[in-house]
Order: C-alpha cells, then sequence, then structure tokens
C-alpha cells in the first residue's frame, strides 16, 4: 500500500495545495510548474502576499509516509524554480457563468464547482501559480560576447554565462575531458543576440555533452546509449481466451516515423569563422540492417537528410558531433507512452523497457519527458514518454572532406 504525500513551498514557506503539476524534459528545454492553491486557506501568507510579490521561489517535493507513523523519511525534489505568473479566482461560481468559463481557460478546473443557484462561499476560490526551473532564466537572457580563440577553454565560457544568473552554479565534473579543451585557432567567433541557454547547448554539443538544471546546478553530461540494466520496468500480456489484456501501466501508447525508419543522413560542415573557408565535414549514416536485407536489388533507396553548420570545429569534432546528432535525430523513430502510479526513481536521465507486445517495440527507451501530477482527491500519477531508434539501427559516420 502507498501512502505518497506531496509538498509545496514557497520561499521555504510550506502552503497547502489542491493539486500540482511538474512537466521535467529530457532534451534541452525547461521544467515546468503549475499549482493549485485554495485561495483562502490557513497557510503562511494570504493573497494580499501573493498579489504583491514578485520575488517567489517554489520547490515541489513528494515522498511517501510511513504506514504507521504517516512521517515522511525523504523527500524528493521535482523542481526548484521562480514564480513567473499567478492567477486569481476570489470568488466562488457556477459551472455555467462567465467567470466559470473564464476561469477554466485561465487556470484550470479544480475539483467539483458549486451548482449555479448555490450560494457563494469561499470553499471553491483558488489561486494558479505558475513557473519554469532556473533553465527558463537562461533562456529569457542573451549572450552578447566575443569569445578570443586560443586564451579560452570551453568550461571557461560556459562559466561565463552561467555567472550572469546570480543562483545559479556549473558543475563540470560529469562533463569528460574534452569540455576543458582549449578552443583551438578556429573557434574564434562573436555570439549576439542569441540566447544564454542556446548557446550553452551549443557548446554542449560541440563537446558532445548535454545540459542539465538541476535545483540551483547547471551540470554538462555526457551523451550516453541507452543502458537496459536497472532500466525501470513496463510489460504487457496480451488478451487469451476472453481475459485481459494486462499491465502495469493503466495506459500505453506506441508510436512509430516510418520516415525515420527508413535511413538518415546527417551533415555536418565547419568553417573558418574569419575567412569562411569550409575547414571538415562529415556524414553520419543512421540505417537498419534488418530494412537493408529485405530491400530489392537495384531498388533506389530515399533517406531523410539533415545539415548542420558549426563554425570552428576539427575534423574529429565534426565526426564526433555528426555522430551524436544522428543519434539524438534517430531515436525519434519509435516512441511509447504510457501513465503508472508516480514514482519520482525514474527521472529523465532513466532508461524504460517495454516488454511482452510481441513486436518490435519491445526493446528499451530513453526517457523524454516526465509529468508528475498530484491531487489531494486522486494521488500521485505520473505519465511518461520515451523514445529510441529500433535495435537494429547502426550508425557509421564518414569524413567528406
Amino acid at each position: 500500500m502507498r501512502f505518497p504525500r506531496g509538498r509545496v513551498t514557497a520561499n521555504g514557506q510550506q502552503f497547502s495545495f489542491e493539486r500540482f503539476q511538474v512537466v521535467q524534459n529530457h532534451h534541452n528545454a525547461a521544467a515546468t510548474f503549475d499549482i493549485m492553491i485554495p485561495l483562502f486557506a490557513p497557510n503562511p501568507q494570504d493573497w494580499t502576499w501573493w498579489a504583491r510579490e514578485t520575488d517567489i521561489e517554489v520547490e515541489i517535493s513528494v515522498g511517501f509516509a510511513d504506514p504507521k507513523s504517516g512521517q515522511v523519511a525523504s523527500w524528493t525534489s521535482l523542481i526548484v524554480g521562480p514564480v513567473e505568473g499567478i492567477a486569481m479566482a476570489p470568488l466562488a461560481y457556477g459551472p455555467h457563468s462567465s467567470l466559470a468559463m473564464r476561469a477554466r481557460t485561465e487556470i484550470g478546473r479544480v475539483g467539483m464547482l458549486p451548482h449555479e443557484d448555490s450560494p457563494p462561499h469561499p470553499e471553491g476560490a483558488v489561486l494558479q501559480v505558475r513557473g519554469r526551473d532556473y533553465a527558463g532564466q537562461l533562456i529569457d537572457s542573451q549572450v552578447n560576447a566575443q569569445y578570443e580563440a586560443g586564451t579560452l577553454t570551453s568550461s571557461d565560457v560556459a562559466q561565463q554565462i552561467v555567472g550572469q544568473v546570480p543562483q545559479l552554479t556549473l558543475d563540470l565534473s560529469a562533463a569528460g575531458d574534452g569540455i576543458g579543451d582549449p578552443i583551438n585557432s578556429l573557434q574564434g567567433r562573436t555570439i549576439l543576440h542569441r540566447s544564454a541557454w542556446d548557446t550553452l547547448c551549443a557548446l554542449a554539443a560541440h563537446e558532445g555533452c548535454r545540459v542539465r538544471v538541476k535545483g540551483r546546478t547547471v551540470y554538462f553530461t555526457q551523451l550516453q546509449a541507452s543502458d537496459a540494466s536497472g532500466a525501470y520496468k513496463i510489460w504487457y500480456i496480451p488478451a487469451k481466451d476472453g481475459k485481459g489484456p494486462w499491465s502495469n501501466c493503466k495506459t500505453l501508447r506506441m508510436a512509430r516515423a516510418l520516415s525515420l525508419a527508413k535511413g538518415i543522413d546527417q551533415f555536418v560542415h565547419s568553417y573558418d569563422s574569419a575567412t569562411g573557408r569550409k575547414a571538415s565535414r562529415a556524414v553520419a549514416k543512421v540505417r537498419s540492417s534488418s530494412r537493408a536485407s529485405r530491400s530489392t536489388e537495384g531498388q533506389a533507396t530515399s533517406y531523410q537528410s539533415f545539415s548542420h553548420n558549426i563554425p570552428g570545429m576539427t575534423q574529429e569534432q565534426v565526426m564526433k558531433h555528426a555522430t551524436n546528432r544522428a543519434g539524438e535525430l534517430a531515436k525519434f523513430e519509435r516512441d511509447i507512452e504510457f501513465q503508472v502510479p508516480g514514482d519520482p526513481s525514474l527521472t529523465v536521465d532513466g532508461t524504460i523497457t517495454l516488454s511482452g507486445t510481441g513486436t518490435d517495440f519491445d526493446q528499451s527507451y530513453d526517457v523524454d519527458q516526465i509529468t508528475h501530477t498530484y491531487e489531494m482527491a486522486r494521488g500521485y500519477d505520473m505519465e511518461v514518454r520515451g523514445k529510441n531508434m529500433s535495435k537494429d539501427v547502426n550508425i557509421s559516420t564518414e569524413d567528406i572532406s
């Protein structure tokens, strides 16, 4: 028996709530939160505080209570970030009133609304609080800087950019040796009118890394292949003899992009940013071995073609970047979505395995997005989306300079 508990704090003070939803993303996007709070419930601060304050930091956590003591031994933080907007509905209202219609549009419907002919009472009054994690601060800030070749390392540039947001620190301990390599003679460039987040993501891709924001820390992590060991397991048993089907998830959806399944050619070109002269080129080819064995001899085959231009990369970096980018694109071939009871141990850096369908969808997937939803009336659930290429896909990279 599970006893999930949720906790919402604003500037360190705990608030009661009706519902919260946290959306965590795997691929270069900010996490978001949306909270519904009873407007007139006893809380550390009343609605006048919410109407006045502009600097509010929210943290949302989940945990599981001991069935005997009712206490939560440890909390798992789902998101930390600044509030970016609020909406209030201080009057109770009927389901067909204009206020009710507008409130559903702006702040959503929470619980049961009172009947239209019921007298007003404060129990239906709600406050919506929404925002993003601290990646939003980097998304909203621009970089206008010139980085001189040979005088800085990639980690120096990342430190300068993250240093613009005083709430954040940078952790490069898991990034590998490449992140500290000196910028080579072709890499001096000026970055104008580009968000700090896009610049960090481009720098990370340049080094074969990915950017993560956890709490108040920005991490550069290495791109890694799916690892089925220790994966979150989803199983399915088809119906038989008029009984079933069975599964450990509430809903399950599987999809495949056939255009990507036919193959991908990812070209990466680099050039001297001072002269514009092309310096290095590579193509990464994504191919399915089973599709190749089924293709008719002499039959023309078309592949999805993508091209990416990046200044100041060596041939080795171009080859690595082409391979990484092709692999990321190929993972959009297959995706699964499912709903299960909430489990904060599954993160956007995790892996899922699906089994039992008897189809090619039975394989491992990288987590792409997790939506945590906690409602006081319904409990704690999460919706998960995973993606990956087929198991028989191979990536080969060629120097075409």
